[in-house]
């Protein structure tokens, strides 16, 4: 399990002698959320949102007390940092196919 977030310093590439690990500045991986979440259950949590450094998750409002976390994949570097923070571990990461200017903002839960 994740503790923190990636700050793509390089260390860990550094660090691993079998060279599996190659410095980079970010990826391809953008962070999604399943139906576990606890505010898409009605229960108050924004710890993603919270965690979020560049600001790429916000919450759309629902009727019966729920939120639905909004992923800015053009905003989101995959860092985890809103995966270590989820308390329902609902947050995982992908790649996202190419993404337009129009869906650059896409709700979080509907990755299939």
């Amino acid at each position: 399990m994740s503790k923190r977030a990636c700050t793509f310093c390089g260390a860990c590439a550094e660090a691993c002698g079998a060279k599996a690990i190659l410095p980079t500045e970010g990826w391809d991986w953008r962070a999604t959320v399943d139906d576990t979440c606890l505010s898409m259950q009605g229960v108050t949590c924004r710890a993603c949102e919270d965690h979020c450094d560049d600001q790429a998750i916000r919450f759309q409002l629902h009727t019966g007390g729920r939120s639905e976390p909004m992923i800015d994949i053009e905003s989101c570097t995959g860092c985890g940092a809103c995966a270590a923070a989820c308390p329902s571990g609902a947050i995982s990461f992908e790649k996202p196919l190419a993404a337009t200017q129009s869906d650059a903002i896409s709700p979080a839960a509907s990755t299939q």
